[in-house]
């Protein structure tokens, strides 16, 4: 018995009329016979009967209408009551940001929209390393994660929707001569770094394939071992750096200049397929 059988029960008895019920279900009226055929069999009892002037409810039909009506209407009572208390409960909701995001830039616009709209709900906010964001969201100690879509590696159990786009560019320091990009560099070595954790000889090959499909062409790759390592690189020594201008943390730094590189890139947020705080949605549309 499923609850199909028994909205098809209900309804056939209500119109006492076979295609009157298939119409009100938008069922073929052939699917509606056989669901009460196989109700009446699983009951082990006749339900409805055939008389001259259309069908009736047997004895049986009769109670088992007033059955399924009182459960209907206890089910709906106890669903109502009880995503009423949910609403009331506090909940958690925690957001982890790639180190590649300035969480209090222009992301924050969003994330203290939803923090409006969610006034009962604790907010738990903190950066992490790329792969780390992505095992807390397996493990489940993290409801989304917000990260570049160029980061992310594919993963089934992951879902995702960007929600802003981005500003892939190009930062040198400010002192190079000229308003246009350079292909070359302006010959400085391109700084190149991620948290996911590859050798050196894989880098440089990451790295390499990276700035090919940017169409830049550096004389040199030079790595360096986490993003404010890079910054403080750019500070000191000549170099280049590859981030998004819009929501990344090189924005902030007056002594680099930005160059757009016009790649198609966005903001995703990310979360695990299993994860059922219906938060989720809500904060995903904040941005939307």
């Amino acid at each position: 018995m499923n609850s199909t059988q028994i909205k098809c029960f209900l309804t056939v008895a209500k119109t006492l009329n076979i295609t009157s019920a298939a119409k009100e279900l938008y069922l073929s009226q052939q699917a509606v016979s056989k669901y009460m055929i196989n109700l009446e069999n699983e009951l082990g009892t006749k339900l409805l009967e055939r008389k001259s002037d259309g069908l009736v409810l047997t004895y049986a039909g009769k109670y088992y209408k007033k059955l399924f009506d009182h459960t209907k209407s206890a089910f709906l009572r106890v669903k109502k009551e009880t995503e009423a208390t949910y609403e009331l409960i506090k909940r958690d909701f925690r957001i982890g940001y790639s180190m590649w995001i300035d969480p209090f830039g222009k992301i924050d616009k969003g994330v203290s929209e939803f923090r409006r709209q969610c006034k009962d709900t604790v907010f738990h906010g903190k950066q992490y390393e790329n792969n780390i964001l992505i095992d807390k969201l397996h493990f489940g100690e993290l409801d989304v994660a917000i990260i570049s879509e160029a980061q992310l590696f594919p993963d089934k159990e992951l879902k995702y929707t960007p929600i802003a786009r981005e500003d892939i560019s190009l930062f040198a320091p400010a002192s190079i001569a000229g308003d246009t990009i350079d292909s070359e560099c302006w010959g400085l070595p391109y700084i190149h770094t991620s948290s996911w954790t590859w050798s050196f000889l894989e880098w440089q090959r990451i790295g390499r394939k990276e700035a090919q499909d940017l169409g830049l062409n550096p004389i040199q790759l030079k790595r360096a071992p986490n993003l404010w390592s890079v910054f403080s690189d750019l500070q000191i020594n000549d170099g280049v750096f590859v981030n998004d201008n819009e929501f990344g943390h090189c924005r902030k730094f007056d002594f680099l200049k930005a160059f757009s590189l016009n790649r198609t890139s966005y903001l995703c947020c990310v979360w695990h397929q299993s994860n059922e705080n219906p938060l989720i949605e809500r904060f995903v549309t904040t941005f939307l």
